[in-house]
């Protein structure tokens, strides 16, 4: 239980392994009102959306993700299959 930024952002990883986009979603943009500038909850949404096919989208968070931690190696591996699938 409870709601705050790690919890939301774990049950929204169980989420997606659960294939539950929308839950997931939902979790992680509450965990992003909580915690606007935590990276692993924008990585995390990177994740969702490239899951989804939205690469658009998921290439936005992961560089949102880089201008807080350049050298991110999620960030930056996740950005280059992205390229790779376009």
């Amino acid at each position: 239980g409870g709601d705050n930024v790690d919890t939301l952002n774990e049950l929204s990883l169980c989420l997606i392994e659960l294939d539950d986009y929308e839950s997931a979603h939902t979790n992680l943009m509450e965990a992003m009102k909580k915690e606007p500038e935590n990276t692993k909850v924008m990585s995390n949404l990177g994740m969702l959306y490239l899951r989804e096919g939205n690469y658009t989208e998921s290439a936005n968070y992961f560089n949102a993700v880089l201008a807080f931690d350049k050298d991110d190696k999620i960030a930056l591996a996740s950005l280059a299959q992205i390229e790779s699938l376009q």
